[in-house]
């Protein structure tokens, strides 16, 4: 099988290339200051609770053969692609079956061009510090009915070794009024909703899902939740809700 990529939705092998060197493992580290003192061995460490940033080098060449493009024209193509976003997009390689990065290209080296046409070079992205299952990213719900109290325990397997960090969607039929638990953190909605709300724990935000209008002012939570590695209890307790409504969790399972 030829070692491909794919970025923002583009793969190498559509504009006639291929990696060269199977991409070296690499891992994201945490975050730490260190603090020395006058007269105490031992530095003091400050966990920032976060994964640095990493890069992600490929080499790859045209083949001739199949590009459809002369030298010049391939050099062009590659960095109208590769460098006309400067946000994060889904990048897949065939070196991670199954899991995703979330990208964006920082640098093309300076391309080689053989006799026969063919173009060498690098091409260099700046990664999230995690490998995203692409599992991860389809949407489990629960139904809450009056069958059931308006309410939904259930569970939910991490099957990573890492937390994530989920968008969960309500969806109600009318308006409805409870809190939801996940593990040992609550979010408890202090006012009635009829509309759809999302609670985004990777952008730390709580919004109306179509509109993207920001509804903090209706919530109360000391943080927001985690999927741990493991089983995760999903507990929702009615405080004044007659109607239906769906709970959507895109669980970003995870891994370093």
């Amino acid at each position: 099988m030829s070692r491909d990529f794919e970025f923002n939705g583009v793969k190498l092998s559509d504009i006639g290339a291929v990696i060269t060197e199977k991409p070296s493992y690499t891992l994201s580290f945490r975050e730490l200051d260190f603090t020395s003192l006058p007269g105490k061995s031992g530095d003091f460490i400050t966990d920032k609770q976060r994964f640095k940033n990493l890069t992600v080098s490929y080499k790859i060449s045209s083949i001739p053969s199949l590009c459809d493009y002369n030298a010049q024209l391939f050099v062009y193509r590659l960095s109208e692609w590769l460098l006309t976003s400067y946000d994060y997009k889904i990048l897949r390689d065939t070196n991670n079956i199954g899991y995703f990065r979330k990208a964006v290209c920082t640098e093309i080296s300076k391309p080689i061009v053989e006799a026969s046409g063919m173009v060498w070079t690098t091409v260099t992205f700046n990664c999230e510090p995690f490998l995203y299952s692409e599992n991860g990213t389809e949407s489990i719900s629960y139904s809450a009915t009056s069958s059931n109290s308006y309410a939904i325990n259930a569970t939910l397997l991490n099957q990573e070794m890492w937390d994530s960090e989920p968008i969960i969607e309500i969806i109600p039929t009318g308006a409805v009024k409870f809190s939801i638990t996940i593990n040992d953190i609550t979010v408890t909605f202090t006012e009635s909703f009829s509309n759809a709300v999302t609670i985004d724990v990777p952008e730390r935000n709580i919004y109306y899902s179509q509109t993207l209008q920001p509804c903090n002012n209706i919530v109360s939570a000391m943080k927001l939740p985690l999927l741990k590695s493991g089983e995760n209890t999903i507990i929702t307790i009615p405080i004044n809700t007659g109607n239906d409504y769906v709970l959507k969790i895109i669980p970003n399972w995870r891994r370093l």
